[in-house]
């Protein structure tokens, strides 16, 4: 995987399978707005905060 694209789609597939809110996804961690935008590919973010993310 080397398009943000991608990771953006994987991170929303995953929340969505498991029955998240982008509010409990994003935590302390980021705003629900930039993983709105991440998700959408619109924006991208660093691999750590990606990382910590879906953990």
């Amino acid at each position: 995987m080397n398009n943000k694209s991608e990771y953006g789609k994987i991170l929303k597939q995953q929340r969505l399978e498991r029955g998240l809110k982008l509010k409990e996804v994003a935590g302390d961690i980021i705003s629900t707005q930039t993983l709105r935008c991440f998700e959408a590919d619109e924006t991208s973010i660093l691999l750590i905060v990606f990382e910590k993310l879906i953990f």
